[in-house]
């Protein structure tokens, strides 16, 4: 998408263009949980623990420690 299209769509979209993102564009990401009983905060604390902080968006994600020893694998 070009550079005018993308303004087009922000002067149309005021609620894509409240989230928009000058360097990545659109991030917006929303993720639903449905149940009975769910411990809130508990849930939000583990989930906030999974997201990578701006440096490490820019490292080699092969560097990053992985929770659960899964690998990336690279393809070539």
């Amino acid at each position: 998408m070009n550079e005018s299209q993308q303004q087009a769509i922000l002067n149309s979209r005021q609620d894509v263009a409240e989230d928009w993102d000058i360097e990545y564009g659109d991030r917006q990401t929303q993720f639903v949980i449905i149940g009975t009983d769910l411990n809130q905060v508990k849930i939000s604390q583990e989930l906030d623990e999974c997201l990578i902080n701006s440096s490490e968006i820019d490292a080699d994600w092969k560097s990053l420690s992985s929770p659960y020893d899964w690998y990336y694998n690279q393809r070539r």
